[in-house]
């Protein structure tokens, strides 16, 4: 074999030098080479996606045509602004001391300065003097509170109970947490320790002490209340009589 063929002798390769041959004879890229072309579509491809997947969306915005994909804008109430609470718990005192409290599963305001708060899963207890009785326990399934002026309106599932042992269900009521009264102006319902009640409207007043009811009331006295009545009204009359 010649010298121009660039093989020595034996047919090997010069010294110094390194070719690749395929089987079928010819010459294979060098492994250079081959990486360079790895490592450029590692950031070519998906560079190429993006474009792609970017030019899909925005198609419809420019062109103004309604098919594509649209991507719509989701109004997330908690990245709408709302200051958003868990397990809230709001506390106060009237004019005398006595004690309110409001809490709620989950309470959110409009904007973070804003006096209205909305509840939900609401409990809500107001105290009367340590030295006689007088208290209001109410829940609701949600309601709005007044931080300013201490208001409070329940609507949903409301019931209202005393420490007498009264228990009244309503679906809307007003309560003025100061004052220790507690308004609605729709049907309620409920029971005591003389009997049971239906009304069109209710008034609760003086942490409970004083209840009115209104529209068409209806009541049912238990029998041992009758009995003590009856015995009264007899004890009453001997008297006048003496």
């Amino acid at each position: 074999m010649s010298a121009g063929s660039g093989r020595g002798p034996g047919g090997a390769a010069p010294e110094g030098r390194l070719r690749h041959y395929r089987a079928d004879g010819g010459d294979v890229a060098r492994p250079g080479r081959y990486s360079g072309f790895v490592g450029l579509m590692r950031y070519l491809l998906p560079a190429m996606a993006a474009a792609l997947l970017g030019l899909v969306v925005a198609w419809p915005l420019v062109s103004g045509g309604e098919e594509g994909v649209h991507i719509p804008l989701a109004e997330d109430p908690e990245i709408d602004g709302r200051l958003t609470m868990v397990n809230a718990s709001y506390q106060g005192t009237d004019g005398k001391n006595r004690p309110f409290a409001v809490r709620g599963a989950e309470a959110f305001q409009p904007e973070s300065d804003s006096p209205i708060v909305h509840l939900s899963e609401i409990e809500a207890d107001i105290f009367g003097d340590p030295a006689r009785s007088g208290m209001l326990a109410l829940t609701a399934d949600e309601g709005v509170y007044q931080r300013d002026a201490e208001q409070l309106d329940l609507s949903g599932d409301v019931t209202v109970r005393s420490d007498a042992g009264h228990e009244f269900r309503t679906s809307k009521a007003h309560v003025d947490l100061p004052a220790g009264t507690a308004v609605g102006d729709e049907p309620v319902s409920g029971k005591g320790p003389h009997g049971l009640l239906d009304a069109g409207n209710f008034a609760l007043l003086d942490r409970g002490q004083v209840m009115t009811f209104g529209g068409r009331v209806r009541m049912t006295l238990f029998p041992h209340v009758l009995g003590g009545s009856d015995d009264a009204l007899g004890k009453r009359g001997d008297e006048g009589r003496g």
